[in-house]
């Protein structure tokens, strides 16, 4: 039986759900311009709230692999023979 990861399951769906999102955006925001306008629109804000998020969870979740890892992984020094 083929096991479905969530990662990329999880990729799929948002890559399918993207255009609809897209059109969500109802009447021109002529209020701010550029840069002030990504800062100052509560839709904008969220999206990059989820953005960092993300970003903040995947940085996480590699830095705890990468401890498990060096765990598992025998040291280098208890290996060698020592000499006397």
């Amino acid at each position: 039986m083929k096991v479905i990861r969530p990662i990329p399951a999880a990729a799929a769906l948002l890559a399918s759900v993207a255009p609809l999102t897209a059109l969500a955006h109802p009447g021109p925001h002529q209020s701010t311009s550029g840069l002030l306008h990504l800062l100052t629109e509560p839709d904008h804000l969220a999206l990059l709230a989820g953005v960092v998020a993300l970003g903040y969870w995947l940085i996480r979740r590699t830095q705890r692999r990468a401890v498990q890892r060096d765990r598992l992984k025998p040291s280098c020094e208890a290996s060698k023979p020592r000499r006397s």
